[in-house]
């Protein structure tokens, strides 16, 4: 053995987030430097937690090494549109080494949806991608469907809007 074993004296590197959709985000970084692992790295420890709570209330996810997809992960069933706080550190059989700095990622809206008003029979959502018909451009669909002079809602549909019709 050319030197004793011991804790990573340097944390995990480039850890980054990506949010996947409304409820998953897929995590990323690079093992800590080579001369700081001090040893072979046997685990990494995911930490995440809503980002208004306190670093006491993450939630702790032991990852053994070497993970199948490398060195990222994906967390699922997280809440939708909601900010976190992510932080890793990577660990030997000795023990953990330090914990990297925390980043923060927000999870995606969900997709907005419409039931159908012109079919009594088609009862069944149609799914709209949340990034047209965010809240700003439904609340102005809705400020025309609401107006007192108007007999019937009016729909803008914009020429960039129809590739995103899932029917």
């Amino acid at each position: 053995m050319p030197w004793p074993l011991k804790v990573p004296t340097a944390p995990p590197e480039n850890v980054r987030a990506e949010p996947e959709d409304s409820s998953s985000v897929r995590v990323m970084w690079s093992p800590p430097p080579v001369d700081k692992q001090n040893g072979h790295i046997s685990h990494y420890k995911l930490y995440y937690v809503e980002a208004s709570r306190p670093d006491k209330e993450a939630i702790e996810m032991m990852l053994k090494s070497p993970l199948q997809d490398g060195t990222e992960f994906k967390l699922e069933e997280l809440k939708k549109w909601t900010q976190y706080r992510i932080w890793l550190l990577a660990g030997t059989v000795v023990g953990d080494g330090p914990p990297s700095e925390s980043i923060t990622v927000r999870t995606q809206e969900d997709g907005t949806y419409f039931r159908s008003l012109s079919s009594s029979t088609n009862n069944n959502p149609i799914r709209r991608p949340s990034p047209l018909l965010s809240h700003e451009f439904l609340k102005m669909i809705n400020a025309f469907h609401f107006q007192p002079k108007l007999q019937r809602p009016i729909i803008i549909l914009f020429p960039s809007f129809f590739p995103y019709l899932y029917f």
